[in-house]
This record gives structure tokens, C-alpha cells and sequence, in this order.
């Protein structure tokens, strides 16, 4: 068998194996989950040169819309695990605004290593979290005995198309409230929304993601009167397991995410209540339906990106759902994400726009103390404005258990309740 080069780095007290996923502090291994591992990678390999976010984002997460959050808990991870605080930054330097360069001295060493062919993948342990990111598991074998769904972005088949906002919307919101079950693991939106308009064979998308089951429909709207088709299929072989189309009004919509989601979980035979029939819990929602479809519409064009337009609109929408709901709490907390956005791009004045987004969280908090999407949002502000790192590890942990909630939408797009991504 043929010698090849390994490539391997040493900085400080760590060495770094980016073929067999190590890395080592005095030849102790070191835990780091898959995204955690490859931001470091990252970093190392580009040492000295400033890493913009969106570099970062598009080489961990390639292809896959994630939002700036998940970098930056990323780093606070990495930090942690060298023993540096952004204070005293001997490793990872943070460039304000813009993103972060290696600062260590790195020594690239040589070693050598048998080819070999169809040699296994080694990875560094898997998150704890219950979401599954689907560029991980593409490198490792899928557990296809456990119960697991990806719900795919909802068809718009409205004569208009322009009810995207409303259909993505509806399926981040079945992934939240499928979230919540017991014994059940539900994809990321980031992962099974990289599928969107591909059409693909869901035999296929199964695969990919390491899912046992695919939830799939359409949504078709005039006026004020909605007409909803779901499916649920097996991925092994793409047969249907239930399907069941639903005509209501527009303001009836909450009636059909909670049908759909008993329905299939029903035919997976899950346990949807306990021995009292006490009912799932729900998502904090707005008892306003016209509230609710602008936080839709408000988290459509934050995931567009950080162009100014994009972000006049989410702000706009938002702002509409405040001004019809003021008690929903997801609302303020999307505006706490969106104010910093725009401090940080430079649409607010700085000072002026990380004040309001702090407020908006505490509001958010105050509003819903049990829901995770005020905490996130505060811990964002923390994490990307203070560097209060010790803070928003205690806002992150009053957010209930982190594997059982989806982070809709715009977070960990950002921050109202839909799952985490690595």
C-alpha cells in the first residue's frame, strides 16, 4: 500500500488531525461536536487572515442557510475548549463586525499514513441535540430503527404563487410542534429545507438525511379561505402511510398545523398523550391570524439575507404583528434579532439599535418566560455585543431543554422556536 502525507497541525499545547477529526490538548483527545470541529478547521487552515462570517457559514454549512448565531456559539465552544476568553484572545481573535482570524502560531507538521482504500471516516461525537444536521449525516450511518421525520417545505399552489412566506411558514411551524413529542427526532429546517423546489425522489431525500419518515404537502389559498394537503411517507420505499387534505378559513390555520401533526404521529403509532389524555403542549401563538402571517412574512425576508431591502421588510412586517398582537412574544423576539442586524450592517445608528434589541428580548422574556426565543435572543445580543459569554450561558440554559424545541424560521433563524443546528 501506497505512503500518503497527512495533514496535521500543532499550535500551543493542541494538535490538530483534520483527516481522522482529533484534536488534542498533551495527546488527550478533546469532545468537539461535527460543526464545532469543522470551524476550527476552518480557522486553522486560514491562520492569520480574517475569516468573514459569511465565509465561515458557507464553508461549515455548505449549501444550507444557518444563521449567524450558530458561528458564534461555535466560537464561544471553541474558546471554551482552548481556554481563552474573547478578552484575552490567544488563539481566536474576534474582528468586530465583520468575523474572526487564528492568531496562534501554527506549525504544520508532517506524518505519514498508509492509504487505504474504503478506509471508515472517523468523526468526534455526535451533538446531544436532537436535530440532525444533514451534512453530518452524510458521513455517518444513519440509525433508521429510531422514529424520524423531515418535514419538506410546503408547495405553493396558489394561481398567484405568493403565499412562499405562508407555506414555508406552516411547515417550520409542524417542525416545531413535532419537536415537542417524545421519543420522536425531527431534521433541522436547515437541513430538510435545502430540498426546496428540487423535486427530488424522497426515497432519496430519506437517505440523505438519515430519516425514517418524510412529511411532505401543498397549500393552495384564495382570499381568506386555505386549502392544506399533507402526506406522510416512508422514505425507505416511498410508500404513504397517511394523507389528508384540509379546507378551512385562514384563521383556522393553528386547528390544521395541530391536526396534521396528531394525524402523523398517529400513523407512526406514537404516543401523542399521556395515560389522562392531558394534550401536546403548544407553541406560544398569536390569537390574531392577520398578527400571525406577518410574523410569517417578517421571518420570510430575514431569511433572505442582511440587504437593506430585505430587512426594511422583515422590520415593516414585524413591527404589523407587534402592532396587532403585543403580546406575542416570538414577535419581539425576532425584532430584538432583526434591530441587531441592523446595527450591525449599519441601517441603525449602533448604540441606538443593540439598546432596542436588548429591550426587545427582555420584553420577549417577560411576555413568555417559558418559551426559548426571548432567551436566545438575549444570549445573541450577549454573546455578539458584550462578549458576556458566562451571561449567556445562564440565558441559554433557562431555555428548557435545547433538544426538544425547533428554532423556527430565521435561527436559530433566528430566535423564535426552531431547532437547532449543530
Amino acid at each position: 500500500m501506497s505512503l500518503t502525507e497527512k495533514e496535521m497541525y500543532e499550535f500551543g499545547p493542541f494538535s490538530l488531525d483534520p483527516a481522522e477529526r482529533i484534536i488534542s490538548r498533551d495527546g488527550t483527545p478533546l469532545p468537539l461536536t461535527p460543526k464545532v470541529f469543522d470551524t476550527l478547521v476552518c480557522l486553522v487552515r486560514n491562520r492569520g487572515r480574517l475569516l468573514t462570517k459569511d465565509e465561515l457559514l458557507k464553508e461549515v454549512w455548505p449549501g444550507t442557510f444557518v444563521e449567524e448565531v450558530n458561528l458564534a456559539v461555535n466560537i464561544s465552544t471553541l474558546r471554551k475548549t482552548l481556554g481563552e476568553s474573547p478578552q484575552d484572545p490567544r488563539y481566536i481573535a474576534t474582528v468586530q463586525g465583520r468575523g474572526y482570524r487564528f492568531v496562534a502560531d501554527v506549525r504544520q507538521i508532517s506524518a505519514r499514513d498508509e492509504a487505504k482504500p474504503n478506509a471508515a471516516l472517523q468523526i468526534s461525537p455526535p451533538s446531544t441535540h436532537s436535530s440532525l444536521d444533514g451534512h453530518d449525516i452524510k458521513r455517518v450511518r444513519a440509525n433508521t430503527s429510531a422514529v424520524s421525520i423531515a418535514v419538506l417545505p410546503f408547495t405553493d399552489l396558489s394561481a398567484a404563487k405568493d403565499q412562499e412566506y405562508f407555506c414555508d411558514g406552516l411547515a417550520e411551524d409542524l417542525i416545531d410542534h413535532l419537536a415537542t413529542l417524545p421519543s420522536v427526532r425531527v431534521v433541522a429546517r436547515s437541513s430538510s429545507f435545502q430540498f426546496k423546489g428540487k423535486n427530488e425522489d424522497l426515497r432519496v431525500v430519506g437517505r440523505k438525511l438519515g430519516v425514517t419518515n418524510i412529511l411532505e404537502g401543498s397549500v393552495q389559498r384564495e382570499g381568506d379561505r386555505i386549502r392544506v394537503t399533507a402526506e406522510l411517507v416512508k422514505a425507505d420505499d416511498g410508500f404513504q402511510l397517511w394523507s389528508q387534505t384540509y379546507q378551512r378559513r385562514i384563521d383556522d390555520v393553528f386547528s390544521v398545523q395541530d391536526e396534521i401533526t396528531h394525524a402523523a404521529t398517529g400513523a407512526l403509532q406514537l404516543k401523542l398523550v399521556d395515560a389522562k389524555g392531558v394534550a401536546l403542549s403548544a407553541k406560544p401563538r398569536s390569537t390574531n391570524s392577520k398578527a400571525y402571517e406577518a410574523y410569517l412574512r417578517a421571518g420570510y425576508f430575514t431569511t433572505r439575507g442582511r440587504d437593506k431591502a430585505d430587512l426594511d421588510n422583515a422590520l415593516a412586517n414585524v413591527e404589523q404583528a407587534i402592532k396587532l398582537d403585543a403580546k406575542y412574544a416570538p414577535a419581539w423576539a425576532l425584532r430584538s434579532y432583526l434591530s441587531d442586524t441592523r446595527a450591525d450592517v449599519g441601517l441603525t445608528e449602533p448604540t441606538i439599535g443593540f439598546r432596542m434589541a436588548r429591550e426587545d428580548a427582555e420584553r420577549a422574556i417577560e411576555l413568555d418566560p417559558n418559551a426559548p426565543a426571548g432567551y436566545l435572543a438575549l444570549a445573541w445580543v450577549q454573546i455578539n455585543r458584550d462578549w458576556n459569554w458566562e451571561g449567556a450561558e445562564l440565558s441559554l440554559s433557562k431555555r428548557q431543554s435545547w433538544n426538544q424545541v425547533a428554532l423556527p424560521y430565521c435561527v436559530i433563524a433566528p430566535f423564535f422556536p426552531t431547532r437547532s443546528v449543530d
